[in-house]
């Protein structure tokens, strides 16, 4: 009984291994142009609006997907442009 039990606990922690990976990679796939994935990117990214602007941050980090270095959003949320096209 206790080989049995050993073997589904093992086999239920590679399933979830398992998709958490997929998650990644699916979450990875889903950036847009000038976009990265990242683990644990900043939790307060710059926007055009705030680009010069010291914006006091927590020191959580978030997942998902970041601007390319070289570019910023256009908006919270928005698409990501190259620096030097924010008005």
């Amino acid at each position: 009984l206790g080989r049995i039990k050993m073997k589904s606990t093992t086999q239920v922690l590679l399933a979830l291994t398992v998709l958490m990976l997929a998650v990644i990679i699916v979450s990875a796939d889903h950036c847009g142009t000038n976009e990265h994935y990242e683990e644990c990117g900043t939790a307060c990214p710059k926007i055009c609006a705030t680009r010069k602007d010291n914006v006091f941050c927590t020191d959580n980090c978030v997942e998902g997907c970041f601007c390319d270095p070289g570019f910023i959003r256009v908006v919270s949320g928005g698409r990501c442009i190259p620096l030097g096209h924010c008005m």
